[in-house]
């Protein structure tokens, strides 16, 4: 065993943090709040609300795939631990963890041009 000082702040504390897969699913729950409030503010302000969710596009997709590095790195330090195919959960989870963050960006797509199909109809 190593000695006290030796020891990082999350092995005292007792946390796993190479199976630690929290972050994954609070991950879900970010992606979500920024969706909904896209859709907020578009339907309250049809005017400025879609070039507003446009300009944000590019830290949207930053945020995206800054989640699907840290999930890919989550799978391959769980890959050190054992076999995956023991682990069906955690691999759904990284699963949908990629394919969510990729998903988000059609929705904030449609978010951003609603403004233009309106200033159309005018």
């Amino acid at each position: 065993m190593l000695p006290r000082a030796a020891r990082g702040v999350g092995q005292e504390m007792g946390l796993k943090v190479l199976v630690n897969v929290g972050p994954l699913g609070d991950s879900t729950a970010q992606r979500a709040s920024l969706l909904l409030g896209a859709s907020i503010g578009v339907s309250w302000n049809r005017e400025d609300g879609p070039s507003r969710v446009t300009a944000l596009a590019t830290l949207i997709l930053l945020i995206c795939m800054i989640v699907i590095t840290y999930a890919l790195a989550k799978l391959l330090m769980l890959s050190e631990l054992g076999p995956l195919t023991q682990r069906p959960w955690l691999l759904s989870l990284i699963c949908w963890t990629c394919v969510s963050s990729l998903g988000v960006m059609l929705p904030w797509r449609l978010l951003g041009e609603g403004g233009v199909q309106l200033n159309k109809q005018s």
